[in-house]
């Protein structure tokens, strides 16, 4: 595992572009540094790592994820979100606290709009049991990044969508100011427009409260 993350560090190192991470830093609000190593690149450094240490991520893919998610270089982040691509069928019931934390653990919308459809998605899809309880806690946790996660966990569930559940979610957002999460309820619900338009217009139609940027997510494919 250490030879594994030594050999992508070098490999993230001789890549290292400073104009590009001023672009990148400038793009992300200054909330993060960069090494300045667009997607591309970062992707084939990961390709050639992982044909070459494949048996060795997955054996250990959670203890490299969290040391990645501890590095610096936003990259290192998306390299931990690339594995976790890698690994969905692995994960369990049990991960759920560990997204958890790696959602409101260095948040922004580049990680947790993967973690929250790809992951927690996929857990509470085998797990349905465990959604009542997860997006509960949540959307009452204060926390803008857990909140958006409980709107957009679905949002690759097409049919399979529980529509009460997610516009009950919405509405206990209404009032928000908080455009992460007034985006993520437009964001959803243009996402569910794909496969129930009706239900969507009735629903933004009985809400005239909600916020306009959700009301304009909604309905763009409508316009």
């Amino acid at each position: 595992m250490e030879e594994w993350l030594e050999a992508l560090e070098l490999m993230m190192l001789e890549k290292k572009d400073e104009k590009k991470a001023l672009q990148m830093e400038a793009y992300m609000k200054g909330l993060f540094p960069y090494y300045g190593i667009t997607a591309p690149v970062r992707k084939d450094i990961f390709r050639e790592l992982w044909l070459a240490g494949k048996n060795t991520v997955q054996e250990n893919f959670r203890d490299i994820v969290n040391i990645l998610w501890d590095k610096k270089a936003r990259e290192y982040q998306y390299v931990a979100n690339d594995i976790l691509k890698k690994q969905l069928k692995a994960l369990t019931a049990e991960d759920i606290d560990w997204i958890e934390s790696l959602i409101t653990k260095k948040s922004w919308w580049d990680t947790v709009d993967f973690l929250s459809p790809s992951c927690i998605g996929i857990i509470l899809k085998s797990n349905p049991t465990l959604v009542e309880p997860t997006v509960n806690k949540w959307v009452k946790s204060g926390n803008k990044w857990l909140i958006r996660s409980s709107i957009l966990f679905q949002l690759k569930y097409k049919h399979d969508v529980d529509i009460d559940l997610l516009f009950r979610l919405i509405v206990s957002q209404i009032g928000s100011k908080e455009f992460f999460i007034n985006k993520a309820a437009g964001w959803s619900l243009r996402q569910l427009a794909r496969v129930e338009p009706e239900q969507v217009k009735q629903f933004v139609n009985q809400h005239p409260n909600l916020a306009n940027l959700t009301k304009r997510e909604a309905l763009k494919h409508f316009i």
